[in-house]
């Protein structure tokens, strides 16, 4: 007996493509599997929305794009996502090959705008080529990279694409001496006789781009040179980690700049002189060649602003208080340096609001006014004993002196009884030890948050305090780790 055929689908590709242009990626992938039409229009729906790869994927990929004769693929391929995959392992040799032949071919035809490869420093040394390649791009408009080294600057200082936007992050244990080479200025030397600052001066990775950057994004980068190339367009730079920043070679460097973060995991390197003489150093080098008129906002760690000195008005801070040092003198220069109508404090412990020296570098008189106040408390394992009572009662008192339009107070108990306790590592118990050992349910603190009554809480500053137009007070009880 004869088996009849089966029927052929007659759409039209019109009703195809249709169906294509409203599937979600993951489906229309699928779909391509099911017949030999919709593999083959399938496929610019698939990659128009962007691509995220991980490395044991890589061959498969290069070989589904590199399978058809026509360019199609390769002009519809916008966005490519090159991130670790932790089952297995480092890229290989042959995946860094595939990503090369990949690139080549896309240098004529490539409409690619977004690339993000990391850990790029592995991948640019599997496979000679694969820097060149990724650098004669000429469509790209944002790059991303992290676990950069000395081959990524090589990749940074032959870009051929005009960028838009960069976020590059070095490998704090790349920072040797090769990498210094490549990046010293005119005199070769960028050394000042410490130990920090050994990555790539970053300023002058970027000078094929610098009339097309708007956004900057650099973390462990070097010393930084008072010569380089300018990027007048960019208004939004990102430092992590600098060393003993230099303020005029970012003014110098980036003169229109609006917004600035600058965040620091290790709080430098420097001594409690060094950072008073570099802090005097930054100010008299303002005065003399000038500071930003356009600087609207900073957000990052007051030590790395006090280095700063910065000479100009900033009208919204942002501040992590986090570790050691003495903050409050720190906070009353910062704020007398910048002026600022709009501050937001992050706190490492709800101890640091009680502290009276914080009050009163907060509440020193000044001759402008604050209109928003933002206080975050991440509460640590040195409060389990306390009660949010006293908090409140400190808060408040600062509200009252301050007079702002808005205040905002959030507090968390996100990092409490987690397993990394500084303490410990200087050979002390843990203040949270004796909670932990009785297995109690909740500390004294996550109780008395438990049972605050925000919205009373907040009616009573209103009343306290009449200027206030906008009142929030956000509580969080959960431990991040347990």
């Amino acid at each position: 007996m004869q088996m009849e055929s089966l029927p052929t689908c007659k759409l039209n590709l019109d009703i195809f493509h249709a169906i294509l242009a409203h599937t979600e990626q993951r489906d229309a992938s699928k779909l391509m599997q099911t017949c030999r039409v919709l593999y083959g229009v399938g496929a610019r729906y698939v990659l128009i929305p962007g691509v995220k790869i991980s490395t044991k994927n890589i061959v498969s990929f290069v070989l589904f794009m590199k399978a058809e004769e026509d360019t199609e693929r390769r002009q519809a391929l916008r966005s490519l996502t090159i991130c670790p995959d932790l089952e297995s392992g480092e890229p290989s040799v042959e995946a860094a090959r595939g990503l090369n032949d990949l690139f080549l071919a896309m240098q004529a035809v490539s409409s690619l705008r977004w690339l993000s490869i990391g850990p790029a420093e592995i991948w640019l040394s599997l496979h000679s080529g694969l820097t060149s390649s990724i650098a004669s791009l000429t469509s790209l408009e944002e790059l991303v990279i992290t676990s950069g080294g000395k081959n990524t600057i090589e990749l940074l200082e032959n870009m051929q694409s005009a960028l838009i936007s960069v976020h590059v992050e070095f490998d704090e244990e790349d920072g040797d001496d090769d990498i210094n080479n490549n990046t010293a200025g005119a005199d070769g030397d960028n050394d000042d006789g410490n130990n920090g600052g050994d990555g790539p001066d970053f300023i002058r990775l970027f000078k094929r781009s610098q009339d097309t950057l708007d956004i900057v994004a650099v973390y462990h980068p070097g010393h930084t040179s008072s010569e380089g190339p300018v990027y007048p367009k960019v208004d939004d730079l990102s430092v992590g980690d600098p060393f003993a920043p230099v303020t005029t070679d970012y003014v110098r460097a980036f003169p229109n700049l609006t917004s600035l973060t600058m965040y620091s995991s290790s709080n430098t390197e420097l001594e409690r002189d060094e950072y008073e003489d570099h802090r005097a150093e930054n100010q008299e080098q303002q005065v003399a060649r000038g500071s930003w008129s356009s600087l609207t906002s900073f957000a990052g760690s007051i030590h790395i602003l006090y280095l700063l000195g910065l000479t100009c008005h900033v009208p919204t801070v942002r501040l992590d208080l986090y570790g050691p040092r003495p903050y409050p003198p720190m906070l009353q220069a910062v704020l007398s340096d910048t002026r600022p109508t709009e501050i937001s404090l992050e706190l490492d412990g709800a101890c640091r609001i009680l502290d009276d020296g914080f009050a009163a570098a907060l509440c020193a008189a000044r001759d402008y006014q604050i209109d928003i106040l933002h206080i975050d408390i991440t509460v640590c394992c040195e409060d389990v004993s306390m009660h949010i009572a006293p908090i409140l009662d400190a808060a408040l008192a600062i509200v009252m002196a301050l007079k702002p339009t808005l205040f905002g107070l959030h507090v968390s108990t996100s990092c409490m009884n987690t397993v990394y306790c500084p303490h410990e590592d200087l050979g002390q118990t843990c203040p949270a030890a004796l909670y932990k050992e009785g297995n109690s349910p909740a500390f004294p603190f996550e109780l008395s948050l438990a049972a605050l009554d925000v919205a009373a809480t907040e009616r009573c500053f209103r009343s306290f305090v009449p200027t206030l137009e906008k009142i929030y007070i956000e509580t969080v009880l959960r431990r991040r780790c347990a």
